[in-house]
């Protein structure tokens, strides 16, 4: 039936469609389960075996033990796939340096005065930077012909 017939039912028209369902809609009579279950309850339940209160102080102490390692093994997982590591070494003592020129083949070492002569010109020295701490003349010759100079 659809909702339109339906909704333009009288009371007493859908009263009657309803018992025509009727014997299509019971259902059996459940069966008596009161003998059974009064039975079972006489015969009383079996005694589970209950744990003693030693054996679950050690399964819950066991269990806490687990899950402390489980817990830093997770910790450390999660460091280690950090990538940093630190370790102590001991610390090393400063050794002194030498100069930082010190074993160049440079050249011959001499004055700024004694390059000018050797050069057979002035050779440039940066204003900012003053008079050069050391010059070295080498014996090799540079593209036009004349000695290199080293100015430091």
């Amino acid at each position: 039936m659809s909702v339109e017939r339906l909704s333009r039912m009288t009371d007493e028209e859908l009263g009657e469609a309803l018992r025509v369902l009727e014997p299509l809609l019971l259902q059996p009579e459940p069966p008596d389960v009161a003998d059974e279950v009064r039975a079972a309850i006489r015969a009383g339940r079996r005694p589970r075996r209950r744990l003693s209160s030693r054996a679950r102080i050690v399964i819950l102490i066991a269990a806490a033990v687990l899950a402390v390692a489980t817990a830093a093994a997770a910790a450390k997982l999660v460091i280690d796939l950090g990538g940093i590591r630190i370790e102590r070494e001991p610390t090393l003592t400063a050794t002194p340096t030498g100069s930082p020129i010190a074993g160049v083949a440079l050249g011959q070492p001499i004055s700024l005065t004694e390059a000018t002569t050797a050069a057979g010109f002035t050779p440039v020295v940066p204003r900012g930077l003053g008079t050069p701490d050391r010059v070295w003349l080498t014996s090799g010759t540079n593209a036009f012909g004349q000695p290199d100079t080293v100015l430091v």
